[in-house]
């Protein structure tokens, strides 16, 4: 097979995994952290779901993501979500069911984004905000929509996201499917 594979059988790959340092978890152990942490019984509170709740023009207003679904398969990424956006008042939901596949060896850098009621015209006591992570192939614009929302955090700050493990399992699973370093000047 891999004889067929190098003389250049489109319809078979076969991706090189980077070997990880000394004491850095495999590609498997890796995967199987990142499929459990998405897991819905093991997202936070029992919940299958991370919302952010504001008001917009004196109405409640709230926005839900689901996670269906979180797999890695030769280095690809596959990831479902159901995003619910709804007015509490007239009680009018728009449902919006997304599929990314994600190729995490073109994946140049990992941003986190948040989304929460700092963006509305007033804010909820005890305010959350959903953080989320953006893929970003290199020389390709991102859509700016949510790729893979891991976390509802009661602060702002993005760049204490990116201490939390489940960043650090894909930063680290990305780095494995032999994935580009971003460029620093």
């Amino acid at each position: 097979m891999a004889e067929i594979a190098k003389k250049g059988d489109p319809k078979l790959t076969i991706r090189a995994r980077k070997q990880p340092k000394e004491g850095n978890p495999s590609y498997e152990e890796t995967v199987t952290y990142i499929k459990t942490y998405f897991d819905k019984p093991s997202m936070e509170g029992n919940d299958s779901y991370l919302a952010t709740f504001w008001y917009n023009q004196g109405y409640l207003q709230s926005l839900r993501y689901s996670i269906l679904y979180v797999d890695v398969f030769e280095g690809i990424l596959h990831i479902g979500l159901e995003r619910i956006e709804k007015n509490h008042f007239s009680q009018i939901e728009k449902t919006e069911i997304i599929n990314h596949k994600i190729d995490l060896s073109k994946i140049e850098s990992i941003e986190v984004k948040k989304t929460g009621p700092h963006t509305r015209d007033h804010e909820l006591n005890g305010q959350q905000f959903i953080h989320s992570m953006q893929f970003n192939e290199k020389n390709k614009a991102h859509s700016g929509k949510i790729d893979l929302p891991f976390d509802t955090i009661p602060f702002e700050s993005t760049e204490d996201s990116k201490e939390l493990q489940i960043y650090k399992a894909i930063e680290h699973l990305r780095k494995l499917c032999g994935a580009p370093e971003p460029l620093k000047f």
